[in-house]
């Protein structure tokens, strides 16, 4: 019986010095502005090819100022 208190006691030991061993990473609010910003840039960009490249049409037709009796 005192043996096996004994191999949990080590057991529980080994365990306690392991532990400081092991560290978290640091909370850094900078990082997700910084991820932000990135992801705002490269939106910007995308909208401004996709403008930039975009078709534009001439329209000559001007709509009617109201509804068409003659319609349906």
């Amino acid at each position: 019986m005192a043996s096996l208190i004994r191999l949990w006691l080590l057991c529980f030991i080994l365990i306690l010095l392991s532990c400081p061993g092991f560290k978290s990473r640091p909370f850094e609010p900078s990082s997700q502005r910084r991820r932000e910003t990135m992801m705002m840039k490269t939106a910007r960009e995308i909208i401004r090819d996709r403008l930039r490249h975009a078709v534009k049409y001439d329209v000559k037709r001007l709509s009617p100022r109201g509804p068409n009796p003659k319609h349906h």
